[in-house]
């Protein structure tokens, strides 16, 4: 239908203004899998695979495929 959802979360980011897609279902499987409150998004630019990762937890990584974004 067009439409968005959201929910706000509390982030701390470093480095340039950029706009990312995900599948939603990808996305919270990595962030439900990190089993931690806090987790670490790792991009290097928009269309290029990024990295979930858990604080204090070296074991977890998750990659998440980005999605085109239609205007």
């Amino acid at each position: 239908d067009g439409g968005e959802l959201g929910e706000p979360v509390l982030v701390g980011y470093d480095g340039p203004a950029m706009t990312v897609g995900a599948n939603p279902d990808y996305l919270v499987d990595a962030l439900h899998g990190a089993g931690s409150t806090e987790v670490e998004l790792s991009f290097t630019e928009p269309k290029r695979p990024f990295l979930v990762t858990a604080p204090g937890d070296a074991a977890y990584r998750h990659l998440v495929m980005p999605v085109r974004l239609t205007s």
